[in-house]
């Protein structure tokens, strides 16, 4: 950062290090900083493709997807590089079909791009629940990645093809493709392909095998060490110290993901007012959600969803504590596949209307919901308790 700085001072028309600098702000998580410096370096050389797809990415990065859109639309030959943001607006502003569209038309421009639309289209199918498409797409692009040799992206694939399933509530059973095909790929990020060698998914290898395939950080990042611990913590029902680990990642590198697991820790505390602010975050800085390490690759249809349905269980809760303090209610996090949604939302509409119509003395059994937590495979979670109840003497 200071050896662009110091080259933008002495050279202010010097674009490569202007975005180069750019560059590092996103690394930084300072999103708004590197739209700027990528408005300036447009300035400069208005016509030049690269720019212009970059400062399109970057909006969409920061939320201001009908700017982003704008931006994708005003490139007059969109390449690879051109249409991802293009679709990334789109979804961004709930526009699911139009995103198909943008990357079926990716599909078509080469091979890489055809392995970005069968990402893209599988986080479309996620996005609007369609798990079983999703896994499908996910196997079509594994076997075409492993064709062109792309060992990197067929194990991305391949770990949510896993994720795909788990959501689905089924338990493969087999790789999507034979052995021979995944022995001969030789990935050159070793933590992106969980167990290559074993073909048991990750929730039947441990707590912390999904989230191995989850995280995928630069070497000696500590923030996402931060936020491994503190995941690990949270399924040890250690949430004290998940809280103290995942803030410590926030303080660290402020990164999305960061904030959301905060929550989600939180919401375990029976922290309500902070789990809501934190989804609060989130929601703000959605377009950071588009692509979980801003890399390109489409990660929004897995995690941005679920931050509304926390934010409903916080604000549920919290209404509940007001308004039921001589009832004792245990929740927990729900599995949120095909048809556990809906019956979990009926629970949490009986759980309603007990404290609602609840009598001073009468406790209402136990209402519990699957304990895989939603969106994430293979992470149990200890369930959100609510205060006891007060005797009548302390009334």
């Amino acid at each position: 950062m200071k050896e662009f700085g110091d080259l933008i001072a002495k050279y202010s028309v010097d674009t490569m290090a202007r975005n180069n600098r750019a560059v590092c702000l996103t690394y930084l998580r300072d999103i708004p900083g590197a739209v700027e410096e990528m408005r300036q370096i447009v300035k400069i050389l208005p016509n030049r493709t690269m720019y212009q797809e970059n400062l399109s990415q970057y909006l969409a990065y920061s939320s201001d997807f009908p700017a982003a859109e704008r931006q994708a639309r005003s490139i007059k030959q969109p390449g690879l590089f051109g249409l991802l943001p293009l679709a990334s607006a789109q979804i961004g502003q709930g526009r699911a079909s139009d995103a198909q569209e943008t990357y079926r038309a990716l599909g078509k421009v080469d091979d890489q791009g055809a392995s970005y639309a069968a990402s893209g289209l599988a986080d479309v199918a996620v996005f609007e629940g369609r798990f079983s498409d999703a896994a499908r797409l996910l196997r079509e692009g594994i076997s075409a990645d492993l064709v062109s040799k792309d060992a990197d992206r067929a194990a991305d694939s391949w770990s949510r093809w896993l994720t795909c399933s788990s959501f689905e509530g089924g338990k493969p059973t087999q790789l999507p493709l034979p052995k021979k095909r995944w022995r001969a790929a030789r990935p050159s990020r070793p933590s992106s392909l969980p167990g290559a060698s074993s073909w048991k998914p990750a929730r039947q290898r441990g707590p912390d095998a999904f989230h191995r395939a989850r995280f995928r950080p630069p070497a000696g990042s500590q923030a996402y060490a931060k936020i491994l611990s503190g995941l690990v913590a949270l399924t040890q029902s250690d949430v004290r110290r998940a809280i103290q680990d995942l803030n410590a990642a926030n303080v660290l590198l402020d990164t999305w993901i960061g904030h959301y697991d905060l929550g989600r820790a939180y919401l375990e505390a029976g922290a309500l007012l902070q789990a809501d602010s934190e989804f609060d975050r989130c929601i703000a800085r959605r377009g950071e959600a588009l692509s979980l390490f801003l890399d390109e690759e489409p990660s929004y249809g897995y995690y941005f969803p679920p931050v509304y349905y926390f934010q409903g269980v916080s604000g549920r809760a919290s209404r509940a504590r007001e308004s039921a303090n001589r009832t004792r209610l245990t929740w927990t996090s729900a599995d949120l596949h095909g048809r556990s949604s809906r019956a979990d939302a009926r629970r949490r509409a009986v759980a309603s209307l007990i404290c609602r119509f609840s009598v001073r003395h009468v406790t209402p059994p136990r209402i519990r919901a699957p304990s895989v937590s939603p969106w994430s495979p293979g992470l149990q979670t200890p369930g959100l308790r609510l205060p006891a109840p007060r005797s009548a003497t302390s009334l």
